[in-house]
């Protein structure tokens, strides 16, 4: 079967780009621009971010941080949030995160205590291994970035407002100041709410300033806080004033009482109302005592902690913040979005949002009779005169403090990690991990693509600082290279030697398999014990039935690189499985959910792994590179004299083994060729089981062929070019289980390819998004028809495109 038709859901975005050739249907595939269509009926991989969020109280990110969560799920993001255990917990549920209690003393000082904080933090983020971490609040700030770091997750901090220890200097103060210290340090981003908070941080070395950002708080929803209908009073008559904050006296809330004492002995009929918590734990937190009190004086009018503040605000006519400092003050955002005029202090954080004389008026901090002054100046205006405060208040939110400016911050910072965060061993704690060790087949110069891309990535890890210890198979006499500096990393390279045999003969290849592990593992034993990370590759065959048990005693981070299932691809090419084959893949499965993490060419050998239980945050995307580089001005290998003068030249090259369709090829091979006399001829450039069968089956059709030896990894890229197109095959059952390697450097080469194999495989998934129109063709196995139509629709291209 051909690509005759698309998905739906994919179809209105590839219309554009893909075309149907032939009575045959041959579908060509889109361009880079159809990665979202040609994602839609795959698996979506990678699992979607998993991002942590963290603060001193579920109420707070039910109140302050709902809105970035919407936004978070809205892109697909798992989210998880994380704080003491309080009634607003359920609805966190309801904005579609996870909520995980974690208790923790908010204003205690107990080293014990604060040190069982770090551990859970480190337990949980070991656990969940989330892509990011945000962290508010001083404790969540400072310990859970200090766990989030020693497991490798990015840090994005905001430090929301400095609380009453910056606002008096003690021990305390100078203990806070150092724990921030070392929690910022490796932060990949630091917001602040105001320029004050950033500034003293700095200047107290607290932070790196290129770590730093500023944010307009947490942001407001416009849609939620819109201006509404009010009675405009004039002065002295019932006016209204509104407090909303936590009942500290660092809120201001002991100057509020005594300037409503000096505003009623003026003005009786005047309304002091106060809404927020009581009985807040804090040092400065005001008594129940003393707030009734001030209600039984006929002072303050105390509403409570309320649900909903905007029918309390929007029957105010000023609302009021008397703070001594804030990071900055969502009262204040909240009260000028729904158009209401402002009072509050001259501090850092109220003097972002207030605009003295034109959103409202700033008072002097600490200062009682300076705001009452203040407050029967704005009683004195004239309701025209206050209105125009208001609208222009929420002009002001309008411009600076739309959440989704916020919203907008954390993704860039966000996209940042995502786009750049490497392989787990990459990302992996320096004080943790520094040495690695990697083992897999042949290493070259024997040929073998695993062992090729092994030494390649290895090279990689140590450019980024590992002590690299890379163990492989040769053909040539065992050695022990010594340790090359590499960048900041060293690689040494430890090399086997084991003789080649036919992999036809099942028995020997069992023997040979269990023999070429063991001695892998002897020659690797002393560098695992030394190391912090051990990857293994799946070749040879089933090491996970060796290393696993023996890291049972090692106790080493281990990361399994599958190239190739074991034993799922010797299922694939008996066709069945059998009481022994059960058996050996229900071990196989056992062991493989002691790795710690995976690493998988594409995405279908991702859906193969959760498929089988392995948990998706376990798995990580890596796709192999090209081998090879194609440099500017590098010149293709001369074709060689039996393909001359044919149309043009189609390259079989590396190896057809077992997992490789050849029966559709090699028939369609001989009817095209019986309709296109000086049509496409064949080079065979390729070892393997399949490849003297290939050779052999079409040099007794009489059909032109040339077979060639394999080139030194060096001449690929002009064989490459030599071609017009690349061939490539891959059999039903071993979709998922094996990726063509060769695919990355056939792309790259910009040549044409023709697949034949399924559109499941991650080979259509990467040719149909990267080529262009009428440069990639795929068929299904046994489609002899197809793929002679796709042959006829090739040699016209090439044809066309030489003249």
């Amino acid at each position: 079967m051909r690509d005759s038709h698309i998905d739906g859901s994919a179809l209105s975005a590839m219309t554009s780009q893909r075309l149907v050739q032939n009575d045959n249907a041959i579908v060509v595939s889109a361009s880079r621009e159809m990665t979202t269509a040609a994602g839609a009926v795959r698996l979506d991989w990678p699992p979607p971010p998993r991002i942590v969020i963290s603060i001193n109280s579920a109420w707070n990110i039910a109140n302050f941080r709902a809105g970035l969560i919407r936004a978070l799920k809205a892109e697909g993001c798992d989210v998880i949030a994380i704080a003491p255990h309080d009634a607003y917990a359920e609805r966190l549920g309801a904005l579609g995160c996870r909520f995980i209690s974690l208790s923790m003393d908010n204003k205690g000082t107990n080293p014990l205590r604060d040190a069982a904080v770090l551990l859970r933090y480190f337990r949980l983020f070991r656990s969940l291994r989330p892509d990011a971490f945000f962290g508010y609040t001083i404790k969540p700030n400072i310990y859970g970035s200090l766990a989030a770091q020693a497991c490798g997750v990015p840090v994005i901090n905001n430090v929301s407002g400095l609380g009453t220890t910056f606002i008096r200097d003690s021990w305390v103060t100078r203990v806070v100041k150092a724990l921030y210290r070392l929690a910022f340090e490796r932060s990949h981003t630091v917001f602040f709410q105001n320029e004050d908070d950033r500034q003293l941080f700095l200047k107290h070395a607290l932070v790196a300033g290129d770590r730093t950002a500023l944010l307009p708080g947490s942001g407001i929803n416009l849609d939620w806080f819109r201006p509404t209908e009010s009675v405009e009073r004039q002065s002295g008559k019932g006016f209204r004033f509104l407090l909303i904050a936590r009942l500290l006296y660092d809120k201001g809330i002991g100057e509020y009482a005594e300037a409503a004492r000096i505003l009623k002995a003026k003005r009786p009929e005047t309304t002091c109302t106060l809404v927020g918590f009581l009985d807040v734990e804090n040092r400065t937190a005001v008594s129940r005592d003393v707030v009734n009190r001030w209600v039984d004086a006929g002072l303050i009018e105390y509403l409570g902690a309320v649900e909903d503040v905007r029918p309390h605000i929007a029957a105010a006519d000023c609302v009021v913040l008397p703070s001594y400092r804030e990071g900055t003050p969502r009262t204040l955002l909240e009260a000028a979005a729904m158009a209401k005029p402002l009072i509050a202090t001259d501090v850092p954080g109220c003097r972002e949002v207030v605009d003295h004389g034109r959103n409202g008026l700033l008072c002097r901090v600490k200062d009682a009779r300076d705001l009452a002054e203040k407050m029967v100046e704005i009683m004195d205006m004239t309701p025209s005169e206050r209105r125009a405060m208001g609208e222009a208040g929420r002009v002001k939110m309008e411009r600076e403090f739309d959440e989704r400016l916020v919203v907008a911050a954390y993704f860039q910072r966000l996209t940042s990690i995502l786009k750049t965060a490497p392989a787990d061993i990459e990302t992996a704690s320096p004080c943790v991990k520094k040495r690695i060790v990697c083992i897999c087949d042949w290493l070259p110069p024997d040929f073998g693509a695993v062992g090729q891309y092994a030494a390649l990535f290895a090279r990689q890890l140590a450019s980024h600082g590992w002590a690299v210890t890379l163990v492989g198979l040769t053909s040539g006499n065992s050695s022990c290279e010594a340790a090359e500096p590499i960048g900041v990393g060293t690689l040494e390279v430890i090399k086997v030697h084991r003789f080649k045999y036919q992999k036809e003969k099942l028995g020997f290849r069992a023997v040979w398999t269990v023999a070429s592990n063991l001695l892998l593992l002897k020659a690797a034993f002393s560098a695992m014990r030394a190391a912090d990370t051990v990857l293994f590759t799946g070749s040879p065959p089933l090491m996970e039935h060796f290393i696993a048990p023996l890291n049972v005693l090692l106790k080493k981070h281990l990361i399994y690189r599958i190239t190739d299932f074991h034993p799922e691809c010797l299922i694939a090419e008996k066709g069945r499985q059998g009481l022994l084959l059960d058996l050996l893949l229900g071990i196989t499965r056992f062991w493989r959910r002691r790795i710690h993490a995976f690493e998988v060419l594409g995405t279908d050998q991702a859906r193969r792994l959760a498929d089988m239980g392995i948990a998706r945050a376990r798995i990580r995307l890596k796709p192999n590179p090209s081998p090879v580089a194609f440099a500017k001005g590098i010149t293709p290998l001369p074709l060689p004299r039996e393909l001359h003068g044919q149309s043009g030249v189609i390259l079989y090259s590396g190896n057809w083994g077992v997992p490789h369709d050849e029966d559709t090829f090699i028939q369609a091979y001989a009817e095209y060729r019986a309709q296109s006399k000086q049509g496409l001829a064949f080079w065979l450039n390729a070892v393997g089981v399949k490849a003297d069968r290939v050779e052999r089956e079409i040099r007794s059709r009489g059909l032109p062929i040339y077979r060639s030896n394999l080139v030194p990894l060096e001449e690929l890229p002009r064989l490459l070019l030599a071609a017009d197109v690349h061939l490539i095959t891959l059999r039903d059952p071993f979709v998922g289980y094996v990726v063509p390697s060769k695919i990355h450097a056939c792309i790259d080469s910009g040549k044409r390819i023709l697949f034949v194999g399924s559109q499941r495989s991650d080979v259509h998934l990467m040719a149909s998004r990267t080529l262009p129109f009428l440069r990639y063709w795929r068929v299904d196995v046994g489609d002899v028809g197809g793929l002679v139509s796709a042959l006829h629709a090739t040699e016209r291209a090439i044809i066309k495109e030489r003249n």
